[in-house]
Formats: structure tokens, sequence, C-alpha cells
């Protein structure tokens, strides 16, 4: 009765609830169509964005302005990279031609006026596989023999790229161009356009946690009903995760283990090391396991936040002398969760999906032992042996 009793607080008596519901709930095509859950769908609207002979009369501003805050972000330092960004903004980038899966590459967008290419790899949910950064960049140097060429990572959380000619953007960059672009050119742009560029920008900023006033709203609720909340998450979806977690754990020598919404978490005997911290548990690195776009399962090794920040710069610094790759925000001091591997596989519906508690845990079971994954945590075993902590 005590259960029901806060979900019913928290549904009919608490208005920031009924305020939550409104924003989720609200008419915005994006969301109705999915698009922030697809990578190729950002990229269309991106490429479209970028092109300055299309109809959101923008000409080369957003374009323009991209490519200058990528090269000079802190995130990718001070380069000498040969490019003459004064005769760019001279000439601007208005002739520039936008090409979306050029030989599978997500966007390319080349000025003749300028000799530049732009190759942007663009990784949503993903990471990138089988050497491709590199593949890419030499297709690229090859067909455009000639010109320079800038190559871009684009990813959620600053993703590492594993060829260092790569410059790193992010979608908080990105959106943060389109929105300062387009509100201070709304009145030279058809409200229907100025109206659909923002229903985007609603939907990512919503979708991966950019919105400061809607993340805030997000954690005041469930400062509040944190019981019932995760009460309603842990039995309403209908799947068989928690149980599926609960056979994967049973009779396995882990030092902790639990859930909190949206994912499940291990701490094994290698990568314990208790410290104050800031997060879900009292160790400074977790393994989770978490639905993935819907139809696939995802395990993650993240390193969470230190309490002393230059700290946490220095063990991440030093993790990486024993090979593990992070992004280059997580050598930021107020960064917080800095994961080093992920993966993730499809969980089939022939098979039951996820009604299917023991091919869920048989499926966590392989992420887990996983041989890069093992290498992953035997890297972070040695950092956190080898690290000399205060």
């Amino acid at each position: 009765m005590e259960d029901k009793y806060k979900i019913f607080k928290l549904i009919a008596v608490d208005p920031r609830f009924e305020v939550l519901t409104s924003r989720l709930t609200e008419f915005n095509p994006f969301k109705i169509l999915k698009v922030q859950d697809y990578e190729i769908r950002h990229s269309n609207f991106l490429g479209w964005l970028f092109d300055p002979s299309q109809n959101h009369n923008l000409d080369d501003k957003i374009l323009t302005k991209f490519l200058f805050e990528t090269m000079m972000s802190q995130s990718n330092g001070d380069r000498e990279n040969g490019l003459n960004i004064f005769n760019i903004y001279q000439n601007g980038l208005l002739d520039a031609k936008v090409f979306r899966e050029y030989r599978n590459i997500d966007i390319l967008i080349v000025s003749e006026l300028n000799k530049l290419v732009i190759l942007i790899e663009n990784k949503v949910d993903s990471k990138e596989h089988s050497n491709q950064l590199k593949k890419y960049l030499d297709i690229v140097e090859e067909d455009f023999s000639g010109k320079y060429v800038f190559p871009v990572l684009l990813s959620l959380d600053g993703q590492m790229p594993s060829n260092d000619k790569y410059y790193i953007a992010t979608y908080r960059d990105i959106i943060g161009v389109v929105e300062s672009i387009t509100i201070m050119n709304n009145d030279r742009m058809p409200s229907d356009i100025f109206s659909f560029i923002q229903f985007y920008v609603r939907a990512v900023k919503e979708r991966f946690g950019m919105d400061a006033e809607f993340v805030k709203l997000c954690r005041d609720i469930y400062r509040e009903h944190r019981e019932a909340i995760e009460n309603i998450y842990l039995y309403g979806k209908g799947d068989k995760i928690a149980e599926a977690f609960e056979l994967f754990v049973k009779d396995k020598d882990f030092v902790e283990s639990g859930n909190k919404p949206g994912l499940f978490y291990v701490i094994n005997k290698d990568i314990a090391k208790e410290m104050k911290s800031k997060w879900f548990t009292n160790n400074i690195a977790a393994i989770w396991f978490s639905k993935h776009k819907d139809d696939c399962l995802q395990i993650v090794l993240e390193v969470g936040p230190f309490i002393d920040g230059n700290q946490r710069v220095n063990f991440i610094k030093h993790a990486e002398t024993k090979g593990l790759k992070f992004s280059k925000v997580a050598k930021q001091e107020d960064s917080i969760y800095s994961r080093t591997y992920s993966k993730w596989k499809r969980i089939s519906d022939s098979d039951g999906g996820w009604d299917n508690e023991e091919l869920i845990s048989d499926i966590m079971a392989e992420l887990y032992e996983h041989e890069d994954m093992q290498k992953a945590i035997a890297k972070l075993k040695d950092s956190i042996e080898t690290f000399e902590w205060q």
C-alpha cells in the first residue's frame, strides 16, 4: 500500500509531473518519427543545414561557425593544421557542395574556392569500427588530392577518434551553433523553416540531456519521488531485464551489484577501489548494462566522478598509459562520467526477445566475458593498482 501511495502522490498530486508529462507529449515531428534515435536521420538533417544552397536562408553561416568553433575548441587544443582560416573567413563557404554517403562517408563538404574538404563521421550511439576513420581519410585524400582535408568525428560525448588527425566535435557543440545562428537570423528565415529547426533542436536536447531546464525538472522530481519512479521503471516496462540480471549475478563473486533507472551495474574485485564519490557507488568505476535503441543490450565500462577533479584527470591520463582510451572531454576537471569500453548485441524477437530472461542473462554473460571487455578490465585494474593515490 505504501508503494501505491507514493506512486499516486507522484502522478496525481505533484504539479511538476504534469509539467513534465506536457513537455514529453508536446507535438514534435522529429519525436514522432524518432529521428533523434537514428544516426542517418541526424546526418540528413545536418547535411541540409550545412548546405548553403538550401532553403533555410542561412547561407553558409552554420557551416562556417561550426568549422571555426571545432577548429578552436578546447577539446582539440592548439594544432598547427596549415589551414588559412583568414582566407576562409574572407572567401566564405557559399560555394560549398554537400554530399551524403559519398563512398559511405556520412557527410562530405567540398569548397573549390577554398580548396577545402570537410569530412564528418557522425556517431550518435555507435562506435567506429574496422579502422573506418583512417579508411575514410585515405579515400578523401586520394580523391581530392591538392585540397586541404579537415576530418571531424562528431559524437554525443566527444568520443576519442582512433586517428589523431581527426578533430573532435559533440552534439552539444553543433546544437549550440544551430541555436545561436537561427535565433540571430530569425528575421530572414521563413517561419515554418525556423519552427522546423527549433523542433529538431528541442528533440535533440531533450533526448540527450542538453536542456538544463528539462534536466533540472527531471532531477527535482526524481529526488523527491525516487522510490516511486524506480518501482515504476523496474516493474512497468514489461521486459525481463531485472530477472535476467538476477540470473546473471547469481553465484558470481561481484563486490557490488544493483540497479538504477535505466541500468544494472556490477563491480568486480578487479576494478573495486573505494573512495568518496558523487554517484551510485563508492567505487571509482563500474560495469553496467542497459537497453540500447530498444532492440539491443549494451555493456559499458565507465569511470565515475571523483570528489577531486584534478585527481580524476591525473587518473584518466595514467589509465591511458596502460592502453585505455578516453575522450578528450574526460581530461577536463569538471568531467563526471567517462566510458572506456562499450559493446552491444541485438536481442532477437524470434527467441522470445525481452521476455526471455534466460536469453538476456546469457547475452549479459557473453558481453561481460568478451575478450575485449576482459582486456579493458585488466587494463583498468593495472591502472588502479599502479596509480599514486593520495
